[in-house]
C-alpha cells in the first residue's frame, strides 16, 4: 500500500481572497489574464483552470472585477472600486480570521 502525502485544499474562499489582494496588490493598466492568476500569485500553489475560472466568473457576478479588454487568445481583467471595497472592509477582516485559525 502507498502513502500519498496529503495536501491541504484551499477553500475557494479562500482562493477567491488571495486573487483579490493579488488584484489590488498588483494593479497594472494592462490588467491580469487567468494565466497570470492560475500561475503567479506568489505563496499559492498553481491553481487548475476550472478552479480559477469558477472564482473569476463569481468575482464578475458580484463586479469585484471587470473586463477590460479582450483579444483573441485571452480577456484582461482589473479589479472595480466595489472589489476594492469589499476587500478593505471584509477580505481584510476574512484574511486575519483564517490566519488565526490556522495556527
Amino acid at each position: 500500500m502507498s502513502r500519498r502525502k496529503r495536501t491541504l485544499r484551499i477553500s475557494r474562499e479562500w482562493l477567491y481572497l488571495r486573487l483579490v489582494e493579488y488584484i489590488i496588490y498588483n494593479q497594472s493598466k494592462q490588467g491580469f489574464t487567468k494565466y497570470e492568476l492560475t500561475n503567479k500569485v506568489p505563496n499559492l500553489p498553481a491553481q487548475r483552470q476550472d478552479r480559477i475560472s469558477e472564482i473569476i466568473d463569481k468575482m464578475l457576478e458580484s463586479k469585484h472585477i471587470e473586463i477590460i479588454f479582450e483579444t483573441p487568445n485571452a480577456t484582461y481583467y482589473n479589479i472595480t472600486d466595489e472589489g476594492k471595497k469589499w476587500y478593505n472592509e471584509f477580505g481584510k477582516k476574512f484574511k486575519k480570521f483564517i490566519e488565526m485559525i490556522r495556527k
